[in-house]
């Protein structure tokens, strides 16, 4: 876990927010949260030096607890699916967003939220989980340990997939007129090497 990335975050957003579970501690930005049981014992002024916020910038962040009590946070849930990368990204607003299908459709996770955990990324898997009223989350383990509870990207809407959907069609045409190109000049060499043969 890079806790320095976890600091970045909380740094942006300008807000520490902080949960407490019989594992240990977990803290994030408000809309992802990450475990780290090496805080379990730190105060606030504790987690602003490890994330090196002096006093001065201390003034300009929230540190609040984190109602997480519609959320699972054991590392098994029973009725979460495995997420499957769609192996594309897009940009938006300064961030990437990575599609996951999922049992729920199409949901996006914001890739700075995955940078805690790069240095796990071969063991890292992302499952699908729901609220106690039913709202879709992501939670993002490695091995059996769930290490982050991260909410989906609100990226998706139907001007995003209007914008797809065009794409979609401009791609399929582009590939065809190349098609159409390519057995132009397949045709225009086999006929230059017939009449090679003829004469």
């Amino acid at each position: 876990m890079k806790i320095s990335k976890i600091a970045k975050l909380c740094k942006d957003a300008k807000l520490v927010c902080m949960t407490s579970t019989e594992a240990g501690l977990w803290i994030g930005n408000g809309s992802a949260v990450y475990f780290v049981p090496e805080f379990t014992n730190m105060d606030c002024d504790g987690i602003a030096l490890a994330f090196g916020i002096d006093e001065k910038k201390k003034e300009k962040i929230i540190f609040t607890n984190l109602d997480m009590s519609r959320f699972n946070m054991q590392d098994i849930d029973p009725s979460e699916s495995l997420c499957e990368p769609m192996g594309i990204n897009f940009w938006q607003e300064g961030d990437i967003l990575r599609p996951y299908k999922t049992e729920a459709g199409v949901l996006c996770l914001v890739g700075s939220y995955l940078e805690p955990l790069r240095d796990e990324m071969e063991a890292r898997e992302v499952y699908l989980r729901y609220t106690k009223d039913g709202k879709p989350y992501f939670a993002v383990k490695v091995g059996l340990m769930l290490y982050a509870i991260v909410m989906p990207a609100k990226g998706i809407s139907f001007e995003f997939v209007d914008k797809l959907g065009e794409m979609y069609e401009m791609c399929k045409t582009a590939m065809e007129l190349e098609e159409k190109r390519l057995e132009a000049e397949k045709s225009k060499a086999a006929e230059q090497i017939r009449m090679e043969d003829a004469q």
